[in-house]
């Protein structure tokens, strides 16, 4: 039908083989963080260890690649925050025995409990607020909870011994005796890793002296800013130690790389690959935090890697992988989730700024930004339910959600970004990472958002309603016409993916493109079916929604109608619907669709009937078709035009309100009455007087028509077999005399 032009959204190709390996990688790592982390028992808050504050740890440790086993002393200093402090709790898997606990030479009762606690009794109850300390010496095999809590292993095929920790989320209290919940950071820490003089070990901070003692030797690393308890590791192997110091604006920091024998990359590579991105986030959010002490790497036995501070295990070293670990120093390692439910406050930003050097040129050019972001757009949405917010952190595999926490995450920063600009999206980040309250601590997401808010002067809260605690994601249905006067009439329509959204407030982009001209129009729709109107001085030619892909969001096909005539009237018995054509070619024929509002607004569209087309002709056409059952309130309605070849376009929408004389029955005391409600699988409708030549019937909340009863003699009373009809709100309707009934229906 030539009036009608079909153009679709054009989309950005994601074939970009610049990011072949840095995918495969991606692959490994969330295979790899959903596997290491998925086994892990979950660990409930213990608000047994919330009554001291750990200021630092003394960790002194015996390990070897060939044995798994642990053994050693842990000192750790704390100050008691509460009156009547004569015990004190640890976390501590009870496979790790622990033979003595020392408080000033003295040794102290102590019982390990099957809640994976250490509980000791002090000698006398000690003062609020002052300084003390105590040693616990342990030892034992660590529990297989995990993939990584302490694992040894051969690698480089099988010819290496390997020794390594992994500890995120809930596995610090399988090796050490800790306070593992995220609400306390040790201040600094000494370790020192007794190990065969045939292997090297490395950990956080940095390298104060090796030892050699008999046949081993006693590695003595410092780190001297806060620490959680997940982020202390320790790895143990015949590395090749490389080191070097990365020249970067405003400074150097040293670099230390930890190879095994195998290692296909040289520090030198590595060194070199890792410059630019130090320096593009530098540039973007301020120094690197622990500029005093390293940054480096060690290699480890799985795919993927770990940001432990100043030290991230490795396991390769693809531009995406170095970019992801290394953003972790400031979004992790700096400022911690400070619960499990934010994680996206770690990875939600390692995952974006990891984006963010290919938008820089780093690791790739444009296409593969684009294609990038239309990878997370697609791993998000290929899904209808699930928000960044976690709502269940004793399941560890949705804590490590890629879907959520990491790619949503990333495009809610993406969104946001979009939504303040850049000024006000950066500033704000950096004032959060300075903020003194939060560096080197604990931050939730409402902390991020106060400086957001306080930068821009927006006000965020429906912003994160909608996209951080609301699940799901919307998809836009963009209807344009343009007339002879190149004046551009848009219609939005949005349809979210979950009922936990009703509408998505964003701004939303669309490029209208004519022969040798475009522009790009930014709506912000507070309403579903928003019609906008804009002079262009050009014929559009093609449209793309979103054309640099800002929106967490879907888009159907975007289609021009050049009708004549379209329009919605009320006539106090039914909504008259007219339009009119010019000429038609190959024209089967309408359907006639119409959405009511009752309930939500979705784009949820209902065939009510069909006028047959003239096929092709060059005489006007002119169309009626009267909508003798509306919903009460606003109905909404559209075009499907059918060729007879099989394709189809959809026109404009318009809308209009009926209004229905819904009342009670005369005589009645409130009209329908229906019982039991909510209801399973039956429901009885009764109402005050008999009526007759009446019809009953049952509507969802978009407005389709699921039951209709129709009957002559006089009733009182019906009921409704609700059969395989879903669990929801729904609307009862009694028709009778040229008046309408309605009453709300739940079924469970």
């Amino acid at each position: 039908m030539k009036y009608w032009i079909t153009i679709l959204l054009t989309a950005v190709a994601m074939n970009a083989s610049a990011q072949l390996t840095d995918t495969v990688e991606w692959e490994k790592l969330v295979q790899f963080e959903s596997e290491r982390k998925g086994p892990h028992l979950s660990a409930p808050k213990n608000l047994n260890t919330l009554h001291y504050d750990v200021k630092y740890h003394r960790m002194e440790w015996e390990v070897s690649p060939l044995v798994r086993y642990i053994g050693g002393a842990v000192t750790t200093y704390f100050v008691p925050q509460t009156t009547g402090f004569n015990q004190i709790y640890f976390d501590l898997h009870t496979a790790m025995a622990v033979s003595a606990v020392q408080y000033h030479g003295t040794s102290c009762t102590f019982s390990q409990l099957p809640s994976s606690e250490l509980l000791v009794t002090l000698p006398a109850t000690l003062p609020v607020g002052v300084l003390d300390s105590l040693t616990i010496s342990y030892g034992g095999v660590p529990p297989t909870t995990g993939f990584g809590s302490y694992a040894t292993q051969n690698v480089c095929s099988n010819t290496v011994p390997a020794m390594w920790t992994l500890s995120e989320p809930y596995g610090a209290r399988d090796w050490w005796p800790c306070k593992q919940d995220l609400n306390d950071k040790a201040d600094s820490i000494d370790i020192y890793i007794t190990t065969p003089s045939a292997y090297k070990g490395v950990a956080n901070g940095v390298l104060m002296s090796q030892t050699v003692s008999g046949a081993n030797t006693i590695y003595h690393w410092r780190h001297r800013h806060p620490i959680p308890a997940y982020l202390v590791a320790i790895a143990v192997s015949d590395y090749s130690v490389h080191s070097a110091t990365l020249s970067l604006s405003g400074g150097s920091i040293p670099m230390v790389n930890y190879l095994y024998p195998c290692s296909g990359t040289s520090g030198t590579t590595i060194n070199n690959n890792l410059q630019p991105i130090m320096q593009l986030f530098i540039n973007l959010f301020g120094n690197y935090p622990f500029t005093n002490e390293k940054y480096g790497h060690a290699q480890f036995g799985w795919g993927g890697g770990m940001e432990h501070t100043t030290v991230s295990f490795m396991g390769g070293f693809s531009h995406l992988l170095l970019a992801h670990e290394l953003a972790h120093q400031w979004f992790g390692d700096k400022i911690t989730c400070g619960s499990w439910a934010d994680i996206w406050l770690n990875e939600g930003f390692a995952t974006y700024l990891e984006g963010m050097t290919y938008e820089n040129g780093l690791g790739g050019g444009a296409s593969v930004w684009a294609s990038w972001k239309q990878s997370k757009i697609n791993n998000v949405t290929s899904l209808a339910s699930g928000s960044v917010w976690v709502d269940d952190t004793t399941s560890v595999s949705r804590i490590f959600s890629s879907r959520l926490s990491y790619d949503k995450g990333a495009l809610l920063l993406h969104m946001l970004r979009w939504k303040l600009g850049d000024t006000n999206f950066f500033q704000g980040v950096r004032n959060y990472l300075n903020d003194l309250a939060l560096a080197y601590g604990y931050a939730k997401t409402p902390q991020l958002k106060a400086h957001l808010e306080a930068v821009s002067g927006q006000n965020l809260d429906e912003f994160f309603a909608d996209w951080y605690y609301g699940q799901g994601y919307p998809t836009y249905t963009v209807q344009w016409s343009q007339n002879g006067s190149q004046m551009l009439t848009v219609q939005l329509f949005q349809t979210p993916s979950h009922a936990s959204v009703s509408f998505f407030n964003i701004p939303v982009p669309v490029r209208f493109n004519g022969a040798s001209k475009n522009r790009t129009l930014v709506f912000d729709p507070t309403t579903n079916g928003q019609t906008f109107t804009e002079q262009l001085d050009f014929t559009v030619t093609s449209v793309e929604f979103d054309p640099d892909r800002w929106l967490c969001a879907k888009s159907s096909i975007v289609l021009p109608v050049e009708l004549t005539e379209l329009s919605a009237s009320w006539d106090g018995k039914a909504v008259q619907v007219k339009w009119a054509t010019a000429t038609e070619t190959d024209n089967r024929g309408f359907e006639i669709q119409r959405m009511s509002e009752y309930g939500a607004p979705a784009n949820n569209w209902e065939t009510i009937g069909w006028k047959d087309g003239q096929g092709t002709s060059q005489t006007p056409a002119y169309y009626q078709w009267p909508d003798e059952r509306p919903m009460p309130g606003m109905n909404y309605y559209r075009l499907r035009q059918l060729d007879f070849d099989g394709s189809e376009e959809f026109s404009m929408v318009v809308s209009v309100e009926a209004r229905l004389p819904t009342r009670q029955v005369p005589g009645a005391g409130r009209g329908l009455k229906l019982f039991p409600n909510p209801t399973r699988q039956e429901v009885w409708v009764e109402w005050p007087a008999a009526v007759e030549n009446a019809e009953l019937e049952l509507y969802d909340v978009h407005g389709r028509l699921m039951l209709r009863q129709r009957w002559q003699e006089p009733l009182q009373r019906r009921q409704l077999l609700l059969g395989e009809l879903p669990g929801g709100v729904y609307a009862v309707v009694l028709r009778a005399g040229g008046q309408v009934w309605m009453e709300r229906l739940v079924r469970r």
